[in-house]
This record gives structure tokens, sequence and C-alpha cells, in this order.
């Protein structure tokens, strides 16, 4: 039960290091959050947190019991939070729309959602095949991944450059609206 406490105090603290590091180097707080958020993906599995915990409440589990009971409860659970927390990014990235907005940036809107994210995504694939050297199915879903932005990311960047006027309207709608 200690590691257990250890890790989700570890993941607190590092979140925290993270954001008050991008706020003193004046990055935006995304892009250290993601560094940090693969250095500990690296040391943290949440299948092998939850097999300590099963270990330390239910020791009449077999170790295959625990391990394949662990694996199932970690994919489930992280599929949930995900869901979860997307559902909420995009109805509190809705909120913050105004429909005025769209007289102005409608026809850049369109053209980004469709005819951007079709070449992003191609080019992105392309680029993946050739200079990675991954195969078309792994290059395709590389593509895909990049295509979306989000209000998780473009709000943040927003927020650090600070453009005015149309170029600010049309990057919050297109990262709210291309999002699945």
């Amino acid at each position: 039960m200690e590691s257990v406490t250890l890790y989700l105090s570890l993941i607190v603290g590092v979140g925290i290091a993270a954001q008050w590091l991008a706020w003193r180097m004046n990055l935006p707080a995304i892009m250290v959050l993601l560094a940090a958020g693969f250095a500990l993906g690296f040391y943290m599995r949440p299948a092998e947190i939850l097999e300590q915990l099963l270990v330390s409440i239910g020791p009449e589990l077999t170790p295959k019991q625990v391990e394949l009971y662990a694996k199932d409860t970690a994919e489930q659970l992280l599929f949930s939070v995900v869901s979860l927390s997307v559902a909420v990014i995009l109805f509190e990235g809705g909120l913050t729309l105004r429909f005025r907005e769209m007289d102005d940036c409608g026809r850049a809107l369109a053209q980004l959602v469709s005819i951007g994210a079709v070449l992003t995504w191609g080019l992105s694939a392309v680029f993946a095949h050739y200079v990675l050297a991954v195969s078309w199915p792994m290059a395709n879903i590389i593509g895909s991944i990049l295509v979306v932005t989000g209000p998780t990311v473009i709000g943040p960047l927003l927020r650090h450059v600070r453009p005015t006027g149309r170029v600010a309207a049309v990057a919050k709608w297109e990262g709210i609206v291309i999002d699945p």
C-alpha cells in the first residue's frame, strides 16, 4: 500500500512541479506536462500499481489471478477515465465558444476542418512512413493522431501567444470542432 501512495504522490508532485517550471520558464504548461507525463510513463504502469494494491488487499489471490485482474482493471479504468476527461474537456470548450465569431471565421474553419485535416493526416502519414520507417497502418494511426489538436492544447497556446481577432477565433473554434 505504501508504494501505491508513493506513486500517486509522485504523480501529483511531478504535475505541480511541471506547472511551476512552465510558469518560471514562461512556456505553455502543456509542453512541460507532456514531457513529464512521458517521463513518468517509463517508470509507472497502472497495471503494476493495481497489482501491488491487490496483493496488499487480497492475499488469497494467486499471482496469476492478480496479474490478470490488474491488467483488465487497468485497461477498463484507463478507458473510462480518458472518456470522461474528453467529455468534460469538450463540454467546457463548447461553453467558451461564441457563435457570433462564426460570421468572421466560418469559411476558414470549414476549410481547416475538412481540407486541412485531410492534408495534415496524409502528409503526416507519408512522413511517418518514409522518414520514421514505420508500416503504413502505423503511419495512418500517427497521421490520425496528429490531426486532432483539441482545446487542451490550443487553449494554453492561445493564452501564451495571445493572438487577436480572427486568428484567435479560428484557432479556438478549430481546436474544439475537430476533436472527436
